[in-house]
């Protein structure tokens, strides 16, 4: 990212604390007349910094709420904006002409500023000197793309116009350049405007008033970003694959029961455990004999600062992959399934007292049960029939256990959420979340007698539950295989064949299993989304109608997923803002 040198820029209204100015400034020239409107956000956002300039159709932009205030809202910052009436490419200008937007690229550039992310508003002008030459109105864009260079992503709107042939010139003549220059992406106004009903003026470049600019800025805001904040496909399709840790096993349901507690240790007198401090958590005389791995629930409380927790095999090195994602101030709960035979090790990357119960063990041999995936559905929404303390569902019709996930939304206070049989009482925690929050959690739980699950709330709150699977005794489902944590996807860094901010509504898909694999589990991270986001996880092509992860603006959330793949092995991961996506594979399911 490009500081800003603000001594170098006089022309620049400071915003402090958010705050905006807007202003006529005078530039390197200053020619009478002209109207110029510039805005300045200093407010770093996660999506970076952008610069926006255009001619008089976007100096109509910086009606309050403007299209910087519109992009900051979305995640954008620090912004500059500048908008000047009779703006064009500069092209057919004098090069220290105020209205060359060229010229003003040069000047910001030579003073600092210099965002990864240019929005162009200009072509009514040029075009109507370009008098429908769609190869000089090319020569006029391509003045200005040379000037912001290859590296910025540029975001250029088509235009309207009074007379047809200038349009129609100047927007074929973005489409060739955008063909010939990989960074060129362009917005189409034409189509927004009509699809949105913003009324323009008689010219049919102007819009008719403040409030048709107001309704613009608030849909150009959020088209570009849509158009820029998204995943990019990589050379590198598919992360390297793990190989198996152990045979196929079948699944065992087990009682809950607790493994760790570091708040009754006695050794550390009630000071959470020390960061980077692993601790062994023996298994052995409670699971099965020949145990490969085990299904347990994580939850760290007491936290100091945010970090993550990682459970690993004991006899291995510990991965770069997280089970749980720690927050101060609150709990977190998640289901991790790893590999084991008598011990496994877990740590967290900063102070915080550790819970660790057990779910369920796996173990080669016929004694236990198979998955059978499903396209996750929904089977409870009390947002739609009432909120209560407990609610229940039917399990699939001999099944020994279900995949879960469950959700929490809109709490009045800090509380809880455990499933567990509907026979028995409620036990360990599934999901933790803090008030008016949204979280989820998932667990393998048992069925129990009279084949029902229920959910029960700590607290008053609404209730979301998926089924994503069942396990049934018998040689028909799918046996695990536990292979050590390997992350398969990573938009910060391209891993799994995608790079970028993994976009509004944007699908990514990836090869999450290795040949034969049906179904997969794994952690999927949902990283410093934009807004109040969730990740839908499903197999490819995406079904949608679920959620998987529930994420606030800013923070980082892993959740655990047990999910089938398509025939290609294949995993569609849907988020509903950006923000950047992690899955790390823990095992797959197989015949």
């Amino acid at each position: 990212m490009t500081g800003v040198n603000r001594r170098l820029l006089p022309f620049v209204i400071a915003a402090l604390a958010g705050a905006l100015a807007v202003a006529a400034t005078p530039g390197p020239t200053q020619a009478d007349g002209i109207v110029v409107r510039e805005i300045v956000i200093d407010d770093l956002g996660p999506l970076g910094p952008v610069t926006v300039i255009g001619d008089s159709v976007l100096v109509g932009a910086s009606y309050s709420p403007s299209l910087p205030v519109r992009l900051a809202e979305l995640g954008w910052g620090p912004i500059r904006f500048r908008a000047s009436g009779g703006g064009s490419t500069g092209f057919h200008l004098d090069d220290r002409h105020e209205a060359s937007l060229r010229n003003w690229v040069r000047w910001w550039r030579a003073f600092g500023w210099d965002a990864p992310t240019v929005i162009v508003n200009l072509g009514a002008n040029d075009a109507g000197i370009c008098s429908g030459n769609t190869a000089r109105c090319a020569a006029a864009i391509r003045h200005l793309m040379d000037q912001i260079g290859p590296g910025p992503t540029v975001v250029w709107g088509k235009i309207t116009h009074l007379y047809a042939s200038h349009s129609g010139a100047w927007n074929a003549a973005l489409d060739q350049v955008a063909a010939e220059r990989p960074n060129l992406i362009l917005w189409d106004w034409p189509t927004a405007q009509v699809v949105h009903g913003i009324g323009l003026s008689g010219d049919r470049i102007h819009l008719a008033g403040t409030a048709p600019y107001v309704k613009r800025s608030a849909v150009m805001a959020q088209e570009i970003t849509d158009l820029v904040a998204v995943a990019r496909p990589q050379a590198s399709a598919t992360a390297v694959l793990p190989a198996p840790a152990a045979e196929p096993a079948t699944y065992m349901p087990a009682s809950p029961q607790r493994l760790l507690d570091t708040r009754l240790d006695p050794g550390l007198r009630g000071r959470p455990v020390a960061a980077g401090r692993a601790l062994r958590i023996a298994l052995q005389g409670k699971v099965a004999p020949g145990t490969t791995a085990v299904a347990v629930g994580i939850t760290s409380t007491g936290t100091t600062a945010p970090g993550y927790v990682t459970i690993w095999p004991c006899d291995g090195p510990a991965p770069e992959a997280s089970a749980v994602n720690t927050v101060v101030g609150g709990d977190r709960t998640a289901q991790a399934v790893v590999a084991a035979t008598n011990v496994v090790c877990i740590r967290s990357s900063t102070a915080t007292h550790l819970v660790v119960d057990l779910q369920g063990s796996f173990a080669s041999g016929s004694g236990g049960s198979r998955l059978q995936p499903i396209t996750p559905r929904r089977v409870i929404d009390t947002r739609a029939t009432g909120r209560a303390r407990q609610v229940s569902f039917a399990a699939p019709a001999g099944a020994t256990a279900v995949a879960v996930t469950v959700t929490a939304t809109g709490p009045a206070t800090d509380g809880i959420l455990s499933a567990h049989p509907c026979s028995k009482a409620a036990d360990s925690p599934v999901v933790s979340v803090t008030a008016g929050g949204t979280a989820a959690g998932t667990a393998y739980v048992p069925s129990g007698a009279d084949g029902r699950v229920c959910v029960t709330a700590s607290n008053d709150t609404d209730i979301v539950v998926d089924l994503t699977g069942s396990f049934h005794r018998g040689s028909t489902g799918l046996r695990f295989v536990p292979v050590a944590p390997t992350r398969l996807l990573d938009t910060r860094l391209g891993t799994g064949g995608w790079r970028g901010f993994h976009g509004r509504g944007q699908t990514l898909d990836l090869v999450a299993g290795p040949s034969g694999a049906q179904a997969v589990t794994g952690t999927l991270t949902h990283i410093a989304p934009t807004a109040q986001s969730h990740l839908s996880a499903s197999p490819c092509p995406q079904a949608g109608g679920t959620s998987s992860v529930n994420t606030a603006p800013g923070q980082v959330m892993a959740v655990s997923l047990t999910v089938g793949v398509s025939s290609q092995r294949r995993l569609c991961v849907t988020a509903s803002a950006p923000g950047h996506t992690a899955f790390d594979l823990t095992g797959y399911w197989r015949r």
